[in-house]
């Protein structure tokens, strides 16, 4: 008698679990389908700025002035200011295609003041490597973002 006692405590205790396990089961796919819902709903459309537009990004005002296309590099002028001493060229990227592609070092006599930004706006080069294809110039700085098209 006390064997089937136990055998009939046990089931109940399965049949809990598994009653427990379909209940979490329905919470996480109604808060999966929520969550979803707010995604799909999200009107998040990418804004490209035009050459010559300053953005604000982070704690830094940015700009893409132009951009050139040299044997060796591809040549990207910004103005930016904020605060003093930060790496001018730091954060900045080029788009192409599915790549993203950094700044690279510069001819050693290309040192234009691309070095540290200040509260004074400075306008300097960005190298990046020698590219053909139409290209975005990307700023990023404290998790925010902004483009510039800059087709060819």
């Amino acid at each position: 008698m006390e064997d089937m006692g136990r055998r009939l405590n046990a089931d109940m205790k399965t049949r809990t679990l598994i009653l427990w396990s379909l209940v979490c089961g329905v919470i996480i796919l109604v808060a999966g389908s929520v969550k979803l819902f707010q995604v799909s709903s999200n009107d998040s459309a990418v804004e490209f700025l035009a050459l010559g537009e300053s953005a604000t990004v982070a704690d830094m005002v940015v700009a893409v002035e132009g951009f050139e296309r040299a044997e060796q590099f591809t040549l990207v002028t910004v103005t930016m200011n904020g605060p003093d001493g930060a790496d001018a060229r730091e954060g900045w990227r080029v788009v192409v295609g599915d790549r993203v592609l950094a700044p690279v070092d510069g001819p050693v006599d290309a040192s234009d003041g691309c070095t540290s930004v200040s509260a004074t706006p400075v306008t300097c080069t960005v190298f990046f490597p020698a590219l053909n294809e139409s290209l975005i110039v990307a700023y990023l700085r404290a998790g925010d973002q902004q483009q510039w098209t800059a087709e060819s």
